[in-house]
């Protein structure tokens, strides 16, 4: 049997304002909150979700092969989209890496106010916490599914993204807090 100790009445998230630039609307997610040892662990992760290794590699081999005057016209052709297919690819797998990764560091989200459009005709949708959300046919069924769709649809969403992802990585690494600006 496996022990642990926790300090008492915390819980297992912190919850944060998520402020997109250039819109008033804002969100409030909750991170996973994790000690130092598990904290490594995470950092782990979070770097391999980053690695980023083989693109400038394959970029570096890109440009000495646009400047490779020994190379036939059919074969810069062939080379040119042989690295510009694998740079594509790979810039794919990072971006779905990270998505991943921010995915699974949300718990639920608070004040998600949307339109949905049925039919073309949009109504406003307000998620006052997706934890308690009610399924919407053909959208979500469960709370966990209301929470992914919601975390994607602020993560295609290019000004709330950069916004949630700063303040993911920020919370969930303990850095640039300002006093009073977290509560548990």
């Amino acid at each position: 049997m496996a022990l642990k100790v926790y300090v008492r009445d915390t819980k297992p998230f912190t919850e944060v304002l998520v402020q997109a630039k250039g819109i008033k609307d804002n969100i409030t997610i909750g991170c996973k909150c994790y000690s130092n040892s598990e904290l490594d662990v995470v950092r782990k992760e979070f770097q391999a979700a980053l690695d980023t290794t083989k693109l400038t590699r394959w970029t570096k081999q890109l440009e000495l092969i646009k400047a490779d005057m020994s190379l036939s016209d059919s074969e810069l052709d062939n080379k040119l989209q042989e690295f510009s297919d694998k740079i594509e690819a790979e810039s794919i797998r990072v971006s779905n890496r990270l998505a991943d990764f921010y995915r699974s560091q949300v718990t639920h989200i608070k004040n998600a106010s949307l339109s949905l459009a049925t039919d073309g005709v949009p109504t406003d949708l307000l998620i006052q916490d997706s934890r308690n959300a009610t399924p919407i046919e053909s959208l979500w069924g469960t709370p966990e599914e209301c929470l992914v769709v919601l975390l994607d649809t602020y993560s295609d969403f290019l000004p709330f993204r950069d916004s949630l992802h700063t303040v993911i990585a920020s919370t969930i690494f303990n850095y640039n807090f300002e006093a009073g600006q977290v509560k548990n």
